[in-house]
């Protein structure tokens, strides 16, 4: 079990990993509506689910990605949570 800044740096690696963010460095992200400032559309939703789903195990409906987890810091709260 890692601590949630542990977890955060582990997303952010595997987000520029896979270029969810394309050439942005994703660690400028942690606090902002990652959908609303029109740094992540659908598709990079999908990669971000399949990168979660693959890493932690964790099926994120989309429905969860468009209301509640709109932030970087809002994913690691609910990825420590759901792995706790």
């Amino acid at each position: 079990m890692s601590t949630p800044q542990a977890l955060k740096v582990q997303l952010m690696a595997l987000c520029a990993e896979y270029e969810v963010f394309g050439e942005a460095t994703p660690e400028v992200y942690g606090s902002v509506d990652l959908v609303e400032h029109g740094l992540i559309d659908s598709m990079g939703t999908v990669y971000l689910q399949e990168m979660i789903s693959e890493h932690y195990g964790l099926e994120i409906p989309p429905e969860m990605f468009a209301l509640e987890l709109r932030t970087m810091d809002a994913l690691v709260v609910y990825i420590s949570s759901a792995t706790a």
